[in-house]
């Protein structure tokens, strides 16, 4: 089964996170910009801007279990924000998606 949720996210945000990709220059923070979509059935994905030697993106996605969430898996590495966020587990595919919001 295919599961998709959109995350909306401001216009300014959107171009910032995707300037920050656009560069090897990492000051600040580890994680710039962390933000979940919920699946609705137990699962959740967190879709980060991350810093180390450069700037990455990445979804994380993580199963509710007991109140705790446990990371499952994750995508591969990317270098922009905008757009979508895929990850298979078990016969099940997870999409987490940035879209700019409108006005």
């Amino acid at each position: 089964m295919r599961y998709h949720q959109k995350l909306a996210v401001e216009n300014y945000i959107v171009d910032t996170m995707e300037m920050l990709c656009d560069t090897s220059d990492a000051e600040g923070a580890d994680i710039e910009f962390d933000q979940s979509v919920d699946f609705g059935n137990g699962y959740i994905m967190d879709i980060q801007v991350c810093k180390g030697d450069g700037y990455w993106t990445q979804g994380v996605l993580y199963r509710k279990s007991d109140n705790v969430y446990i990371e499952v898996a994750c995508t591969d590495v990317g270098e922009s924000f905008e757009g979508e966020y895929c990850v298979q587990y078990g016969d099940n595919e997870y999409v987490g998606e940035i879209v700019r919001k409108s006005a």
